[in-house]
């Protein structure tokens, strides 16, 4: 028997991932941004088709409860690896980003430990001021879905350092695979909101194991897990714990003080609507945001790390075409969704669809950000980056006080909420703007020199990363 009959499933998927590479644009920066997009965009086309079928196995209730778990999911994530993850990239040498890779992994096992004992012993008062009181028996639940998302964060760092983004991709596919099989199985054997709540634990389980399974090309460096190493390096890089945390959590409030507040202000029927909104809106924003955020960190930082000065040319370049091509498939969903929403997922959920159209505009200015904001993290500015996702925080506070105050029905509340947040996303931009120093053929400024100088509010107008300098140019495709 031949090498060819004896290679395995491993091999073959191998031999699949080089015939997908060769039909990629021979540039670089493109090729890494389609291979990053795929595996987003082939995982939420999964949840896609799946929704009609959800939607009719859960009602918008299940829906409501399970955003509130996801909200809790999404900012313990965003703290459980101290944010080790996001310098991961940034080192000039393979030994100390390993020391971060265990560093992220390390915090993330014992904080989701914390955590879900704190949910198994108190979240029910907790969760009761969102109607979910339920959700505190699922502390077992969050333990392992929060394990699961943290180490995915912290090996997908090392992925984005190596330039490895097909990895990447593939477990981005079985996330959404896993979870729509799981969601529908639950329907029938969980039954509830218990089932959504499992299926996605069972997806982040299946992305992280799956992303582990690449680090067999991509080994940590020997030394890595040298203790006295490790705190040093923990040391050289403790400003991403001491600023960066805190700004994550602030600026992933910006998103999940949505839903938060509308469960606590409206019926659990009316957060369902809102989360499937924007579960549907997910698959134009996929096509140019996580994943292209990535890549453009992955270059940025080469780019920065050389002293090339020209990230403020590639972030206003970058900026003009984030805007138009997330703006066009976007723009189609404000005019269709409520008429397409009725129809494909049932008479009860065509509220959803006007929900998506109010909550075009600010998502256009959410996935620009989402691509440009890590440049402030390249940049080391991360005091700066506190000072922006505080404001962009206390414009969503706003946008959710006049309506609480002025007692406005679900969907003019979502309205002003949607004009809120659009203002603070142009702040953040503007602000980040401003922090890229002026071309000056140099090296790059030292970032302890950025963050010793006071960090001022700056003058807003009435009006959140690459070698080559040309901006990403993703066009949408099927």
């Amino acid at each position: 028997m031949g090498d060819r009959d004896r290679a395995g499933p491993w091999q073959k998927l191998t031999r699949f991932d080089g015939m997908f590479k060769a039909l990629l644009p021979s540039g670089r920066l493109t090729r890494n941004a389609m291979v990053a997009s795929s595996g987003h965009v082939a995982s939420y086309a999964v949840m896609l088709l799946v929704t009609p079928l959800l939607t009719r196995l859960y009602a918008p209730a299940d829906f409501g409860i399970f955003a509130i778990y996801t909200s809790f999911i999404s900012l313990i994530t965003l703290a459980s690896t101290l944010r080790y993850d996001l310098a991961i990239p940034l080192p000039s040498d393979n030994a100390t980003a390993g020391r971060l890779v265990v560093l992220a992994t390390g915090a993330c096992c014992l904080i989701s430990l914390v955590a879900a004992l704190l949910i198994g012993v108190a979240g029910r008062s907790l969760f009761t001021w969102f109607k979910a009181e339920g959700l505190a028996d699922y502390w077992l639940i969050f333990l392992v879905h929060l394990c699961a998302a943290g180490c995915y964060e912290a090996i997908a760092g090392w992925m984005v350092r190596r330039g490895t983004f097909v990895p990447l991709a593939r477990a981005r596919f079985a996330v959404g695979a896993v979870s729509a099989v799981v969601q529908v199985a639950a329907a029938f054997l969980v039954g509830g909101y218990g089932g959504i709540v499992i299926g996605a634990a069972s997806g982040s389980v299946a992305g992280a194991l799956g992303l582990a399974a690449g680090l067999r090309k991509e080994r940590l460096p020997s030394g890595s897990l040298r203790p006295t190493d490790v705190w040093a390096t923990a040391k050289r890089y403790r400003r991403f714990p001491q600023y960066s945390v805190a700004s994550s959590l602030v600026q992933k409030m910006t998103i999940l003080l949505a839903p938060l507040a509308l469960a606590a202000l409206y019926q659990p029927n009316v957060v369902g609507w809102f989360a499937l909104a924007n579960r549907t809106l997910i698959v134009p924003l996929s096509l140019v945001g996580v994943p292209l955020a990535r890549v453009y960190m992955s270059e940025a930082s080469r780019l920065h790390r050389h002293g090339q000065g020209n990230l403020r040319r590639l972030f206003s370049q970058t900026l003009r075409k984030q805007l138009l091509f997330a703006g066009l498939p976007l723009g189609a969903v404000a005019l269709f969704a409520p008429w397409v929403f009725g129809i494909t997922f049932g008479a009860n959920w065509r509220e959803a669809g006007i929900y998506c159209s109010l909550l075009c505009p600010m998502l256009v200015l959410y996935v620009t950000n989402v691509v440009l904001a890590t440049t402030l993290d390249v940049l080391e500015r991360l005091g700066l980056q506190l000072q922006r996702s505080l404001v962009s925080l206390a414009c969503i506070a706003a946008g959710i006080a006049l309506p609480k105050l002025l007692s406005m029905p679900p969907r003019m509340a979502i309205l002003v909420l949607s004009l809120a947040s659009s203002i603070g996303y142009l702040y953040t931009l503007w602000t980040t703007w401003r922090a890229i120093p002026e071309p000056s053929g140099g090296a790059p400024p030292s970032p302890h020199v950025f963050d010793a100088r006071p960090h001022v509010a700056l003058p807003v107008p009435t009006g959140d990363t690459y070698a080559s300098g040309k901006a990403l140019e993703v066009k949408p495709h099927a």
